[in-house]
């Protein structure tokens, strides 16, 4: 029994003492996580911390650079400015080519420090997004017009396609759209040496009640990416490859501030390309519906009316056929001049005869005048309109067109206000003889617009029977002001920095008006108070900055 219970108790102590072990070993572990935790805790903070001290330092670079925005701009264009004025002062050739030269390298270093700038106030959420009323159609072909020249000079078509922009006005930020399109535009250019860059854009319904879509496809024929390499195409810095940077220059900053933008305008952007063939960029952006916006169409369009559009290009072609067929109008389409005659002899004696002719000038098969020639010595094609689509630096004068019984001149890409020029002005067409039409309508009458390189899109338009030309100066009838009287017009200039003020001053006084100049809020009233009714300005041009001073 002794033993018994010896035995019990000795394998009781044991158990205790394990017990007791194991005890201090979860004691002991128990020690080393907490000391771990408590290290983890602390290299953890100490993390989030710093995280958030370079959150805040790069926050504040970015807010710094934005704040820097108009300092950093206003020596450049003050350079800009002097180049300009200094151009235009009487320079012998080597003196002009120099300073062409200066104001080339500042206009590019611009463009540079915009985009840095721009990427600034994105990262600092400093970038404004506006709601304005706009013509979106407008929009964009203003800035295809404005990079048709440089392409031009290159040997590329560009191509607009705009038949399903139906309506006159949208509403959002135009500048903000503006600069996507710019962005996109100035790239296809830029790496396209041959072939065509085309815009295609439409407005589609969205989801959401009093919202459209735009949908644009900017396409080249240039370069191409590499697949493996679209995947970072719209990283900040990057480009394709470094001898791409090389070659054609750039911050690599372009496409990262045109996605950004896409974003914050409720859109995306997207790209396929293939190596050699070239891109196409699809660019989506909501836009809200705007209530007073009217559909886009000619006025007073003839029943009659049957357009043959004759251009070498397919894609030229397609867009103007697509156009005019939105409008109602019977389309025909040619791919050369001697097709062209054939359409218009097997129509001769059809329920709808060609009317109206839109040629691209430089169409291969056949010399312009002797298309022309042929049309007119056969008395059943008198009374077809020519209308011819020119290259930027071939616009003919309004006599030489006229001995070819030309119609109306266009420059590519033909906007809506060409196209309307000639489609209300078809309005009095029928199949019988007209030897004068009713005249151009007032609807597209304007000042010449001006686009890349300072070239001035003009146009003309004559009766194939009479020698009246169209003005190009002259908006409905309104002559431009003379110079006796802008030199009794004042203006009242109201900036603080000295550069600016040489510059607008000088700008405006080559331009005849005469310039009173104050540096602040404070000094514009004063010289507002001192007004006679004899001595009043015509115009207040401020810096908005200066208004509380």
């Amino acid at each position: 029994m002794g033993l018994v219970l010896l035995v019990i108790y000795l394998r009781t102590r044991l158990h205790q003492s394990e017990i007791i072990k194991q005890k201090r070993f979860v004691q002991a572990l128990e020690q080393q996580v907490s000391e771990k935790t408590a290290s983890l805790e602390g290299q953890a903070h100490q993390l989030k911390a710093a995280l958030k001290e370079a959150e805040e330092a790069t926050k504040l670079k970015s807010e710094f650079l934005a704040n820097m925005s108009h300092e950093i701009r206003t020596p450049i264009n003050g350079v800009i400015g002097m180049l300009g004025l200094l151009k235009n002062s009487g320079l012998n050739t080597q003196q002009a080519h120099r300073v062409n030269i200066a104001n080339s390298s500042a206009k590019s270093l611009l463009v540079l420090i915009n985009d840095i700038l721009d990427f600034s106030k994105i990262e600092a959420d400093k970038l404004e997004i506006e709601s304005v009323d706009f013509d979106l159609r407008g929009l964009i072909e203003e800035l295809a017009y404005s990079i048709a020249h440089t392409a031009q000079e290159k040997g590329l078509e560009v191509v607009v396609d705009l038949a399903q922009v139906t309506i006159s006005k949208v509403n959002s930020d135009p500048n903000r759209i503006k600069q996507i399109f710019t962005n996109l535009l100035s790239n296809a250019v830029k790496f396209t040496e041959q072939g065509e860059l085309s815009i295609v854009a439409e407005l589609l319904p969205a989801k959401e009640e009093g919202k459209l879509v735009m949908r644009c496809a900017i396409s080249d024929t240039g370069i191409g990416i590499e697949k493996r390499k679209l995947a970072s195409l719209f990283d900040a810095f990057t480009q394709v490859d470094a001898s791409t940077t090389r070659r054609y220059g750039g911050t690599g900053l372009g496409l990262t501030i045109t996605k950004k933008l896409c974003e914050l305008l409720g859109g995306e952007i997207t790209v396929t390309s293939e190596l050699g063939e070239g891109s196409c960029f699809l660019v989506t952006c909501e836009v809200n519906k705007v209530n007073d916006a009217q559909p886009i169409s000619p006025r007073k369009t003839s029943t009659n009316l049957h357009c043959l559009v004759v251009d070498d290009n397919r894609a030229n072609r397609k867009a103007l056929e697509r156009q005019f067929t939105v409008w109602g109008i019977t389309t025909s389409v040619a791919n050369s001049a001697r097709s062209a005659l054939e359409q218009c002899e097997n129509t001769v004696n059809s329920v709808k005869p060609i009317t109206t002719i839109f040629i691209d000038k430089d169409i291969p098969d056949m010399p312009f005048d002797t298309f022309c020639t042929t049309l007119r010595d056969d008395e059943r094609f008198r009374d077809i309109r020519v209308v011819t689509m020119t290259s930027l630096k071939d616009i003919s004068s309004a006599e030489q067109n006229h001995a070819l019984g030309v119609f109306a001149s266009f420059p590519k890409p033909l906007s809506t206000n060409d196209f309307k020029s000639v489609l209300e002005d078809s309005s009095s067409i029928d199949n019988s003889h007209n030897p004068k039409s009713e005249g151009p309508q007032d609807s597209v009458k304007g000042a010449p617009a001006v686009g890349a390189e300072g070239v001035e899109k003009s146009t003309f338009k004559t009766d194939a029977f009479e020698t009246d030309t169209f003005d190009i100066n002259t908006f409905e009838n309104k002559q431009e002001p003379s110079q006796s009287s802008l030199s009794s017009t004042r203006v009242l200039l109201v900036e603080d920095n000295t550069i600016n003020q040489m510059v607008a001053t000088s700008v405006m006084e080559s331009e005849g008006f005469q310039v009173d100049v104050a540096s602040n809020g404070k000094e514009a009233l004063e010289l507002l108070q001192q007004c006679g009714e004899d001595s009043v300005y015509s115009l207040i041009v401020m810096d908005l900055s200066l208004i509380h001073i």
